[in-house]
């Protein structure tokens, strides 16, 4: 007599399980670093961000009221020659250097290198990299739930089936 012994598995079979996972988790990071790339790459570059990021401030921010003094400045001269006081720009190379996106995830994080070139000045009191590189409480607390959130969609909808024959 041959009999014929059909089992099926439903759910998470633990053999592939963890290079599903490892796969998931991958493609939730890179989305993660999609948003912040989307999200919060642009406010490294405005008023508001130099507040939440606790930047340095610049020589002449303080010193608006005294127009000979403020001339000379850094923020004086950026002012007179381009317009404007944003930080981290000065003529605009470094923010649209950084609006390449480039996301490099894996299974344990993503990294989101910016291609700007930061300034290293001596004995400054601004460290421009430190800047550039800064991510507030906010933002992490944001993209944690927004990661937690969708990563528990994706386990949801992750089901795997397999069947094995056997003979006997």
């Amino acid at each position: 007599m041959v009999a014929l012994l059909k089992v099926k598995k439903a759910g998470v079979v633990p053999s592939s399980f963890r290079k599903a996972w490892r796969a998931q988790v991958k493609a939730q990071w890179h989305e993660t670093g999609m948003l912040w790339h989307s999200r919060y790459r642009d406010k490294h570059f405005t008023a508001a961000g130099a507040r939440e990021y606790k930047y340095t401030r610049r020589k002449g921010e303080l010193q608006k009221g005294n127009p000979k003094r403020y001339a000379s400045t850094y923020t004086g001269r950026k002012e007179k020659r381009f317009g404007h006081t944003l930080p981290n720009v000065y003529s605009g190379l470094m923010r649209r250097m950084a609006r390449v996106v480039d996301v490099r995830a894996s299974s344990k994080g993503v990294r989101i290198p910016l291609s700007v070139r930061v300034r290293v000045i001596r004995n400054s009191r601004v460290n421009q990299l430190r800047e550039m590189t800064a991510v507030s409480e906010r933002e992490v607390y944001v993209l944690v739930k927004v990661f937690d959130r969708r990563m528990r969609q994706r386990l949801a909808d992750f089901r795997q089936r397999s069947e094995y024959k056997a003979r006997g």
